[in-house]
């Protein structure tokens, strides 16, 4: 048994003990962020309060635009802001920072050392894939977020703070500097979906933010090559919010391309709409370019919809069972497509491997183990602090 499993499994053992922790303090200037990290916590949140835990969102700065200068003017006001304005921070059991940005990271070290209150960091989205094609976010930008990273954790590490970050295991195969002690956030979809016959509305649905390094032109272009190459016309869905000059610019694409009978951008859709286009459609189609777990991937595998990506390391939890299609190869996709809608039987057995594969994840479990990492963090705090 690795140290790992040993952990869990001692975790499991107090999973019904928890009585400790009544209040947790949360910094997070980016309440209103569709991003992973973010949809992750607001999943946790509900989880935790159901069991009777108070939970306080600190938001020093509300309706800023995630941005190098909004960053930076944030980052500069965490540093000055007056700690008066947080009294409540006196009865917080932990202070989580949910992201390891400097406006959250450094309120929430401010405010731990201020009130003497335990503190854990969250990580999200350190992952290898932003190496392959790091322009697609913008090189500057990748640039300086791993090298901003590495030294925020160092420094973590250094003075023993607490950090979760989600699937590090994407990173032990690559030259990022890893260091150790992590755990790990397993991410999930809503596993008590059953997988239903299709009523089949759509050949191909993508689901998630309409961005560049998310491949959304990467779909248009593999719905060409369908239309032209192949003589399949595919009806697909695009559901998802973008910036709107981004989306404009997929818009005006889709009407050179002459696909406007094909394609469908659908916006915000709720829960139930998603469930239910991932349930009617036949295949979901994710071309990211850089993901740092996708739980739109998994959420895929949950009800059984066969999933046709380009291959990352983050997709480690499908265990090979979706179809993998090299980074930025739009032909080798088109390609895959059409042997799937060839082969559909066989795609929905692979499908149905690949819900298996997620079976052992719940956002229950992973909030009430989250609660006993907690008290373990608070205990440690106590007994370095007497």
């Amino acid at each position: 048994m690795n140290k790992k499993t040993q952990t869990l499994k001692e975790y499991q053992l107090f999973n019904d003990t928890i009585t400790s922790i009544n209040n947790i303090g949360i910094v997070w200037y980016k309440y209103n962020s569709e991003g992973g990290g973010d949809i992750h916590f607001k999943r946790l949140i509900p989880i935790w309060e159901l069991s009777g835990i108070n939970v306080s969102i600190l938001r020093p700065i509300i309706g800023v635009e995630f941005t190098f200068l909004s960053v930076l003017k944030l980052t500069i006001k965490s540093i000055f802001l007056k700690m008066d304005k947080f009294q409540d921070v006196k009865k917080y059991d932990i202070i989580l920072s949910v992201s390891p940005y400097p406006p959250d990271v450094l309120l929430a070290l401010r405010l731990s050392h201020k009130y003497k209150k335990p503190i854990a960091v969250y990580i999200h989205h350190i992952t290898p894939s932003i190496l392959i094609n790091p322009f697609r976010r913008g090189f500057f930008r990748v640039l300086l977020n791993i090298s901003y990273i590495s030294v925020l954790i160092s420094l973590l590490s250094l003075f023993k703070v607490p950090i979760f970050l989600d699937n590090p295991s994407t990173l032990n195969k690559h030259s990022i500097k890893v260091f150790p002690d992590f755990d790990a956030i397993p991410q999930t979809a809503n596993k008590d979906i059953l997988i239903q016959e299709p009523c089949i509305g759509y050949d191909i649905c993508y689901i998630g933010r309409v961005e560049n390094h998310k491949g959304v032109e990467d779909i248009i272009k593999v719905a060409e090559i369908l239309n032209k190459k192949y003589s399949i016309s595919p009806r697909i869905i695009i559901a998802g919010k973008g910036k709107e000059n981004y989306v404009s610019k997929i818009k005006k694409m889709i009407a050179k391309l002459d696909l406007s009978d094909n394609i469908t951008l659908k916006g915000y859709i709720s829960e139930n709409e998603k469930y239910d286009l991932l349930r009617n459609s036949k295949v979901f189609l994710f071309l990211s370019y850089e993901e740092g777990w996708s739980i739109s991937v998994m959420e895929a595998a949950s009800v059984g919809t066969p999933i046709v990506a380009y291959s990352l390391p983050a997709y480690y939890y499908l265990k090979g069972n979706y179809f993998s299609v090299p980074i930025g190869d739009i032909n080798g996709c088109a390609e895959k497509l059409r042997q799937v809608f060839n082969d559909y039987s066989s795609a929905k057995n692979i499908a149905i491997k690949a819900k298996e594969c997620i079976e052992i994840f719940s956002y229950d479990f992973i909030a009430k183990q989250q609660l006993v990492f907690f008290k373990k963090t608070i205990k440690d705090y106590a007994d370095n602090n007497l």
